[in-house]
Parts: C-alpha cells; sequence; structure tokens
C-alpha cells in the first residue's frame, strides 16, 4: 500500500511539471544592430493586461508561465521600441528583435514641485522651533 501511494504521488508530481512546461513560452530577445544582432539583457517582458511578468537574463533569454486567456506577449526595454506579439502555441521558442526608438534631442524641465523650496545657500532645510 505504501508503495503504491508514492508511486501515485511520483505520477501526479511529473504530470503536473508536464502540463506546466508545457504552459511555460521562452525565448531570447535581441537588439537591432548595423551588422548582427546582439543579445538584450533587462527587457520586460509580460502578459498585457495582468501583473505576470520578468525580464531577460544577461543572454537576453526569458521564460514565463502563460495564463489563460492572455495571448499578447509585451516586450519593452528604454531607447527601444516597444513590440507585442500574439502567441498561440506556448511551447514555441521566440526570437525577438527590438528596434531602436525616437531619439530625444532635448529634455527640458518646466515646473518645480509645488511646496519646497531650499535655499540655494543652505541646501539644508531646517525649521526654528520657539516656546510659546
Amino acid at each position: 500500500m505504501k508503495n503504491k501511494s508514492i508511486l501515485l504521488f511520483t505520477g501526479l508530481l511529473f504530470l503536473q511539471v508536464t502540463v506546466m512546461k508545457a504552459q511555460m513560452v521562452g525565448g531570447v530577445v535581441y537588439a537591432k544592430q548595423a551588422e548582427s544582432d546582439i543579445s538584450l539583457p533587462g527587457v520586460n517582458v509580460y502578459w498585457a493586461g495582468s501583473a505576470i511578468g520578468t525580464i531577460s537574463d544577461e543572454n537576453g533569454a526569458f521564460e514565463l508561465f502563460k495564463p489563460s486567456g492572455h495571448h499578447m506577449l509585451v516586450f519593452s526595454f528604454v531607447g527601444f521600441a516597444n513590440d507585442t506579439i500574439h502567441i498561440d502555441n506556448p511551447l514555441e521558442d521566440i526570437r525577438i528583435v527590438l528596434i531602436p526608438g525616437e531619439k530625444l534631442d532635448e529634455i527640458r524641465i518646466v515646473e518645480r514641485s509645488p511646496g519646497t523650496h531650499i535655499d540655494r545657500l543652505s541646501p539644508i532645510l531646517t525649521e526654528k522651533i520657539t516656546d510659546r
């Protein structure tokens, strides 16, 4: 009886791992370069409309669980245009190439946050406490 229980538990565990593996999506993210594409670490990879996501590792590789009802996978990285792809088959190995986004020529700060002012001569904010 004990052997049957262990065998049943092992079989169920193997089945669960197989089902979980079937719902994994993975691939590599590259950056578009002039001569060749290079792997891009730190890319945000997430399912559109959910809080489920990950980032690519130092080799640009990622692996992510595919929840039911979500099919749009979003890739975003600073300095590159966002890309969204539709995933039907979670077993496919994804190779995505991000292209450089729009470059900013100038950044202009137009307003300070209201209510905070620090004297330029004394950058430490101090308050005078008096007894009444």
